[in-house]
């Protein structure tokens, strides 16, 4: 019986541990340049507290001379985990989901205020299982060094996406149809 309880108790622990980086909570994501700001907000807060089955918003503003102008605004589906990234131009906002699914959506792209459809999920990234980061419940696919993903411009001005994973791929996304540019080896000369 003592043994156990304290499996009980070993496994309660790892499980709380794991769920911290999920937030039921609002919050905001600068731009690289700080001149936007998105805001992400459960639009009944004020019916009480926020969870998963809460609807949520995301407002993009221009952040200039301490006054904030709204850019644009879109529904917002959730994670549970306040992290993102704002483009330089506030056009774009993209969350990229850090746990590994071979069959879910892995990233979601908005484009002022509209929501850019990506079919990327964890069979399109052909990652190699032993490359994954393994959690108590969960696999992770973004690297864990620097930033894991962000936003470039190519030699027209164009924003894509650059996502780095555990296995030492570059990852890069076209913003406009949230397909995959090209996928190369960080090893890779660029």
């Amino acid at each position: 019986m003592k043994y156990f309880l304290a499996i009980v108790l070993l496994f309660c622990c790892f499980y709380q541990l794991s769920a911290q980086e999920v937030c039921w909570c609002d919050f905001t994501v600068l731009s690289e340049n700080g001149q936007y700001i998105a805001k992400i907000q459960a639009i009944d807060a004020d019916k009480g507290e926020t969870d998963y089955r809460s609807d949520w918003k995301i407002k993009v503003f221009e952040h200039a001379n301490g006054q904030e102008t709204l850019l644009w605004e879109a529904p917002y589906r959730y994670a549970g985990k306040p992290m993102g990234a704002l483009s330089n131009d506030g056009q774009y906002f993209t969350y990229v989901e850090n746990w590994y699914s071979k069959d879910e959506l892995l990233i979601q792209i908005y484009k002022n205020g509209q929501k850019v459809p990506s079919p990327i999920n964890g069979r399109s990234l052909d990652i190699p299982r032993r490359k994954l980061k393994k959690g108590e419940l969960h696999y992770y696919w973004l690297t864990e060094t620097g930033n894991p993903y962000t936003y470039k411009q190519d030699t027209a001005g164009k924003p894509f996406l650059v996502i780095h994973s555990t296995d030492g791929n570059r990852f890069t996304v076209d913003l406009d149809h949230g397909t995959f540019r090209e996928k190369s080896s960080l090893t890779a000369s660029f």
